[in-house]
């Protein structure tokens, strides 16, 4: 796409559009990212227990906490004087509402426009030639009645990374969280640029207080944690049908998945994969949930949809025992939580994709004992209004997430659904963020361990390896292979400048030391300082911390 043609495309279309009526009803977005709910969680955990609500599941249900997302953008909101022959509407556009919006009188509908921008460049010790971000789009959404919603967002990107990302996506065709591009510059360099797009949307219906039905093309996050050990945001978009039923002290979500076997042979496209999962939570007393999860990923010769996998109850290995287990890949987990205070939680995540416990209690190291572990802390408002601490503990054990076939495992587009490490580590994160009124500091400190394989070996870590080809039968043991360690410390400066779209100025530096015990041909020291500016639209988590 030409950019000059995009440019002039895309304001016209805004000002077409730009019709801005002075009402009250709004459609409320709650975006997939951490930095733009960490307050909306904080209010979520003081309120009374009779709402029945629960934060292991995003995004949120906007249905339910909306009025809780208004009162955070009241508290911010810019009341200053201005020109009178400067519009009272167009300053808020820019700083504290929709950028543009069509509102009927009695609240029968909406519809909100908003421009999407990330605007970054920087300087990487890693390459010679500067990094960049340059992201355009449109983000569109609205509501027709009291019952229905729709949204969606477009982006057209070009970007340069620095030379760990950039290697990240020679080996597996993707952009991390983003899908697969194509060369930008015309000349291959040491290192290239990429242009690709992508889109997001949904269409939300909430027929009563139990049910809440979305479908669309996204992500979403299970778990309390910075990272999830079921599933997290860290791979690219994938179209969904979630279902979830609210009653009584418990939420049960419903999502069915369609994904990609970027790695799939014998295919002019990538192989559909399905991917069906169940998260079953319980407000047990006002301190304590828990929650059961199990998902299932599917495909068969025909690279079609097995009908057998959509069973909207929990429990699918009775299911997988029916319809043959060659078919299914079955993985179960628990996970718990327990405020100590308001504002102050301990949670953890188990994952079971495989294991025999005679094998556990032996301790022998088979490698079949497929097991992922987390615990953490999290904590706002601590001493301080505004500050906000977390750390957290992960363990994911060798081959856990694996299968015979790529098209079982728990991948899509190249990419772990859970974890972005894959599996065969131990990992700490620890995160310390600051906000007052607009402003908002954060620091984030992330040290790994993990056993890496190699060209010709297979010791566990990456998930789209088969199990068949591991190195051994027993004595496996967690950072086995090539140990290798990776320092990842990211410190941001902000301003949101809009808090509807979360749009921030943002001034970051990111330090990463890669460190294998034994360098290869593929597992080299790398050390890289990134320094970084630009103005972004903040909707959605990059996940470059691997």
């Amino acid at each position: 796409m030409d950019t000059l043609f995009f440019y002039n495309k895309y304001w016209l279309v805004l000002l077409i559009v730009f019709i801005h009526l002075n009402l009250n009803a709004q459609i409320k977005n709650i975006p997939l990212n951490k930095n733009a709910v960490r307050g909306l969680e904080a209010q979520i955990l003081k309120q009374d227990d009779s709402l029945n609500l629960h934060t292991a599941i995003q995004p949120f249900n906007h249905f339910k906490i909306a009025h809780l997302l208004d009162t955070i953008h009241e508290n911010i909101r810019f009341e200053k004087e201005i020109d009178k022959k400067f519009p009272r509407w167009l300053f808020n556009a820019f700083f504290n509402d929709h950028f543009a919006k069509v509102e009927h009188k009695e609240g029968k509908y909406s519809l909100y426009f908003n421009p999407l921008v990330d605007i970054r460049m920087g300087s990487s010790s890693d390459t010679e030639q500067t990094p960049f971000v340059n992201s355009r789009g449109l983000q569109i959404m609205g509501q027709l009645g009291k019952t229905m919603t729709f949204y969606t967002d477009l982006y057209e990107n070009q970007a340069r990374f620095p030379n760990y990302v950039d290697e990240f996506i020679q080996e597996t065709t993707m952009v991390p969280g983003e899908g697969n591009p194509k060369n930008f510059n015309s000349t291959l360099s040491e290192s290239p640029a990429y242009d690709f797009s992508y889109a997001n949307g949904n269409i939300t219906i909430q027929p009563n207080e139990f049910f809440n039905i979305q479908f669309g093309h996204g992500k979403h996050f299970i778990g309390e944690g910075y990272r999830s050990l079921f599933l997290s945001d860290n791979a690219f978009n994938y179209p969904y049908l979630r279902i979830q039923t609210t009653f009584w002290k418990i939420n049960y979500t419903n999502l069915f998945t369609q994904m990609r076997d970027a790695f799939g042979s014998g295919h002019t496209s990538f192989p559909r994969k399905y991917v069906s999962s169940h998260y079953l939570s319980m407000n047990v007393t006002k301190k304590f949930n828990i929650g059961l999860f199990e998902t299932v990923v599917y495909q068969d010769s025909t690279n079609t949809l097995d009908v057998s996998f959509l069973n909207p109850v929990i429990l699918y290995r009775p299911v997988e025992f029916a319809v043959g287990s060659g078919n299914g890949n079955v993985m179960m987990g628990i996970a718990m939580s327990y405020k100590i205070r308001q504002k102050m939680m301990i949670y953890n995540q188990i994952m079971f994709d495989e294991f025999l416990f005679e094998h556990l209690i032996k301790a022998d190291g088979w490698w079949g004992n497929k097991i992922a572990f987390q615990l953490g802390f999290k904590s706002y408002d601590t001493f301080i209004k505004g500050l906000y601490f977390q750390t957290e503990l992960n363990y994911v054990r060798p081959y856990t997430y694996t299968h015979q076939t790529t098209g079982r495992n728990y991948g899509h587009y190249g990419q772990a659904i859970a974890h972005p490490l894959g599996a065969n580590f131990i990992e700490s994160v620890n995160i310390l963020a600051y906000q007052k009124g607009r402003w908002s500091g954060e620091i984030e400190l992330m040290y790994a361990i993990q056993g890496r394989d190699t060209l010709d070996s297979n010791w566990g870590s990456n998930i789209f390896e088969s199990y068949d080809t591991r190195e051994q039968e027993f004595d496996n043991k967690t950072t086995q292979g090539v140990r290798s360690t990776t320092l990842f410390t990211d410190i941001r400066l902000a301003y949101i400048v809009n808090p509807k779209t979360n749009l921030r100025l943002e001034l970051g530096a990111t330090f990463r030391n890669f460190s294998p015990a034994n360098e290869t041909v593929d597992l080299k020291n790398m050390n890289t300082t990134f320094i970084h500016f630009g103005i972004r639209t903040a909707l959605t988590n990059k996940y470059y911390d691997f």
